[in-house]
């Protein structure tokens, strides 16, 4: 099926709009899909049926991107402001390394920078 070009920007508004506040929610996607089907009519919702058996692992890898740009944005927004401490953090993942190898690690300790 093709669709026009303003088809495709319509579709692509209504899914902004019914996305918005639903990431907490499970299989939430799998509705937002099936309302904009029956509201735009650009396919049958019959179709939809067929992607419910593969939303449940959809679901999980929009859980797993959602939590790992989480952790992205975290890392990048303190570098930019300048909070990161890399000393600090290279601690943390060395420990966790050593840890994963079964070896023992210095304990981390907080962050004991003064502040001016």
């Amino acid at each position: 099926m093709n669709l026009s070009l303003g088809q495709q920007l319509v579709a692509i508004g209504v899914l902004l709009l019914t996305s918005k506040g639903m990431a907490g929610v499970p299989g939430s996607a799998f509705l937002a899909l099936s309302a904009t089907a029956t509201a735009l009519g650009i396919f049958p919702v019959s179709g939809v049926a067929l992607l419910l058996g593969a939303d449940r692992i959809m679901d999980s890898m929009r859980v797993f991107v959602n939590l790992l740009g989480n952790c992205v944005a975290t890392f990048v927004v303190s570098n930019w402001e300048g909070d990161l401490d890399h000393e600090q953090m290279r601690r943390v993942f060395a420990a966790d390394r050593a840890a994963r190898r079964g070896e023992t690690a210095p304990a981390v300790v907080g962050d004991v920078r003064e502040t001016a």
